[in-house]
């Protein structure tokens, strides 16, 4: 058992009195340290943002009989807002080129105003397609109006993340059976939770959805399992995981740091982690030891970030690796893979994408990162990674996994 499996078992045992004693696990990317290597990465453009569709983020991939398939959540100005829709375009040329997107969740009018849609992408089972979306539906009027990047309150302060609070938050799928052309109706499967990532199975078939502090499972397939809710340790048997809320629950448990955007992989013991978007220029982690059915209390690693959604996994050769934007303080650049043999020790890291940041061309709330919210899929003997660039076009990069062949420690790329 490695030591920060060790000393996340100590925090797990930790009552709500010592919650503000965060240990730092040995976790780490090394960064500034590592062996660094700049890798040759082609970008092409999947969307270019425009009026009515000027916000794109939340961007995944995946494949289906040899296509590519990427989705994302388009806004008409602003992030998070009413009308806002989740997106799905096609390549058939291994990312070369991109199709015209369409809707999987289209407009659709909810209580008072038409529904906030949030893709969270695509599983593939067997020859279904299952499209994940967050939806929330706002719990009074809102007007739709274009604002400045970073709008300031009336006293010169922050302007609230959401104007107004939502009043109902759920997780709906929709299933393709011909390769995403169509799609059923949606069905909601979680109530009071927004997802961060699609599904991931473990070792023993289990699907766990990563959300922000909690981590929903089930054991009865995609498509007809009931949903179980797990949580990180200390929650309220009754909470809501969904934009706002899950700040108002950490404040509950006196959690020392904020934390969100989980990213799950599990390591050689089974044991679970899940990585955390914190407010601390550092990543949090999260572990389970019961296949998903509970979760420690999140404790701060020495994996740096710049406070984005990021994502972990594992390679074909049996490496571990985090694709982040880990320099702290930066808009989202660079973009690195960083791969470890142990799941502790990050420390080569491969640039996939170094350019500096621009500005947005449509003004839009919080517009802004030039690598925002990467997610990757490996196809064959390619790895593609996929992002926003300010939050308003979608870019997707590849390179041949022989690109991560081990870094010779006496060669370091200056890339930074």
């Amino acid at each position: 058992m490695c030591l920060a499996c060790d000393e996340n078992r100590k925090a797990q045992t930790l009552s709500k009195d010592h919650l503000t004693q965060v240990t730092d696990t040995l976790i780490s990317n090394y960064w500034g340290k590592a062996i660094t290597k700049k890798i040759d990465a082609r970008e092409v453009s999947v969307f270019a943002g425009k009026e009515g569709f000027a916000y794109n983020h939340h961007p995944q991939v995946t494949s289906y009989q040899g296509k590519l398939l990427a989705t994302w959540s388009s806004g008409i100005y602003n992030e998070d807002e009413p009308g806002q829709v989740m997106l799905l375009s096609f390549s058939e040329d291994e990312g070369q080129t991109w199709s015209a997107p369409t809707p999987v969740f289209d407009k659709k009018q909810g209580k008072y105003n038409q529904l906030v849609y949030t893709s969270e992408g695509i599983l593939v089972h067997h020859d279904t397609l299952i499209a994940f979306c967050g939806v929330n539906d706002l719990e009074a009027p809102f007007e739709v109006r274009q604002d400045p990047i970073f709008p300031k309150a009336p006293d010169g302060g922050k302007l609230p993340y959401q104007k107004i609070a939502t009043t109902d938050h759920r997780t709906e799928t929709k299933i393709s059976v011909d390769g995403g052309q169509s799609w059923s109706e949606s069905k909601i499967i979680i109530q009071n939770f927004i997802p961060n990532l699609k599904p991931v199975q473990t070792t023993s078939g289990r699907l766990i959805v990563p959300g922000n502090m909690s981590f929903p499972y089930t054991d009865g397939g995609p498509v007809n399992g009931t949903w179980k809710m797990s949580a990180v340790a200390g929650l309220p048997e009754h909470f809501t995981d969904a934009p706002r809320w899950f700040e108002v629950t950490q404040r509950e448990i006196e959690a020392p740091f904020e934390f969100c955007e989980a990213s799950l992989w599990q390591v050689d013991d089974h044991t679970l982690r899940a990585m955390l978007r914190t407010d601390q220029k550092r990543l949090a982690m999260t572990e389970s030891y019961d296949n998903g059915e509970s979760w420690t209390s999140p404790v701060l690693t020495d994996f740096t970030d710049c406070g984005s959604r990021f994502e972990f996994g594992r390679l074909p050769d049996g490496r571990f690796f985090g694709i982040t934007t880990p320099k702290p303080k930066s808009v989202r650049t660079p973009l690195v893979l960083a791969t470890s043999d142990d799941g502790v020790r990050f420390d080569s890291h491969y640039v996939i994408g170094n350019e500096p940041a621009t500005k947005a061309r449509i003004p839009g709330r919080w517009k802004y990162g030039r690598y925002g919210y990467p997610s990757y899929h490996i196809l064959n003997d390619k790895m593609y990674v996929i992002y926003s660039v300010n939050k308003e076009d979608i870019r997707i990069c590849h390179f041949p996994l022989s690109e991560l062949a081990r870094i010779d420690d006496k060669v370091i790329s200056a890339v930074f």
